[in-house]
């Protein structure tokens, strides 16, 4: 009975989340702006949705929530989540502080811009935090033992996935002083900087996904890097179709396809349903690809 209350307060929590994001998109979409909007109420959904999600997963789905909490002491009891924390911040706040005295546009949409090379660095640092997801567990054996207990294969590669979200969550939600500091010492515009880190999570999650399957295919952690930044780069440089015909079919598609391009758009505060399902498909397609390859050496 418990349980059943519990989880009914959890979607209820999670509904008004989603509610208030699809009508703040909606309206975004059509120029408008919500007729009741107050400063507050941007950070109450958000943690009504993060909340209500959280306990839903740990109320439904244990098995999955004992691989994520794993994982998550595991990166920070190693020095490995601190010094990519570390990087990151200390890169972005370096270009955070160029940018603003180096432009003459808008504060915010300054800062939004920033993101993009927050972008860039996450493509760089990701695959040192997913190598290991999986292919660890492979390399020392633990996974043939994982394979006798009742865990299913989507459990191990949802709970791993969101375990190294959690942990990149953290590095960005670090990285999220810059526009914090900026408010202090003046006014920028919050819809372009929302946008932005909108996207910034959207493609940190797809990032996580395409280390996740990498991860998957093999047992050596350089193998699972190496192939992950030979995807995301070769995603990256995607953008230069942008360039080859203005305004024909094979410039829109660098533009929707490549991180870069689909980040200038949410960092101009321009938010596109249509690139967030595309970026959402993303991240469900590899995580579904590294779910098929732990099931296909499974039935080996």
């Amino acid at each position: 009975m418990v349980r059943k209350v519990a989880s009914i307060v959890c979607l209820v929590f999670v509904g008004i989340g989603v509610a208030y994001i699809a009508l703040y998109l909606i309206a975004s979409r059509n120029g408008d702006e919500l007729p009741w909007n107050p400063a507050w109420l941007p950070w109450v959904a958000f943690l009504m949705l993060c909340s209500g999600a959280v306990a839903t997963y740990i109320l439904w789905f244990p098995g999955c929530w004992h691989i994520t909490v794993k994982e998550l002491r595991t990166y920070f009891a190693s020095p490995i989540a601190y010094a990519v924390m570390l990087a990151i911040f200390g890169i972005s706040n370096l270009i955070f502080w160029w940018t603003l005295k180096s432009m003459q546009t808008q504060p915010g949409e300054n800062i939004a811009m920033v993101t993009m090379t927050t972008c860039f660095l996450l493509v760089l640092i990701t695959p040192l935090l997913t190598m290991r997801l999986i292919a660890e567990e492979k390399r020392s054996g633990t996974y043939e033992i994982l394979m006798t207990r009742p865990v299913h294969d989507l459990q191990m590669v949802v709970g791993k996935f969101l375990g190294a979200m959690g942990v990149m969550l953290v590095i960005i939600a670090v990285t999220f002083l810059q526009p914090l500091m900026a408010e202090v010492g003046g006014n920028p515009d919050w819809g372009p900087i929302w946008s932005a880190y909108l996207g910034l999570v959207g493609w940190t999650a797809a990032f996580i996904a395409i280390g996740v399957f990498t991860s998957a295919l093999t047992s050596s952690q350089i193998a699972a890097a190496a192939m992950s930044w030979f995807i995301m780069i070769l995603m990256w440089l995607l953008n230069a179709l942008r360039f080859v015909d203005p305004g024909k079919p094979i410039s829109k598609l660098g533009e929707y396809v490549s991180p870069n391009g689909v980040m200038e758009e949410f960092a101009r505060g321009t938010i596109d349903t249509t690139r967030l399902v595309y970026v959402a498909s993303l991240t469900v397609f590899f995580l579904f690809a590294a779910w098929m390859t732990l099931f296909a050496s499974r039935s080996r």
